[in-house]
């Protein structure tokens, strides 16, 4: 995962919205599908007010989105393969 810009939240490094969107390639939307998905919140700094996620989070939306990925392309191959199989007269 590329750690650019990450800052450190006492130990664990933490990641801004934005920085999320960019290493998942994925709008806001999807994102907080993703986090429903598998309960997770970004976390908010008392100090500053910001919104973060923690690395371990980031890691488990980056799977679960690898995973939606997989599963479509899945779909899309069955889908196919019925479409053709309809098609394709037997003798």
């Amino acid at each position: 995962m590329n750690t650019e810009g990450a800052r450190t939240q006492g130990v664990e490094k933490t990641f801004s919205p934005d920085e999320v969107k960019r290493i998942l390639n994925s709008d806001n939307h999807e994102i907080q599908r993703l986090c429903r998905e598998v309960c997770i919140s970004p976390k908010k700094d008392n100090l500053t007010g910001k919104t973060f996620f923690l690395r371990n989070d980031v890691e488990i939306l980056r799977k679960i989105k690898e995973l939606h990925n997989k599963g479509q392309q899945v779909m899309e191959r069955q889908q196919s393969i019925s479409s053709t199989a309809m098609i394709t007269p037997r003798h």
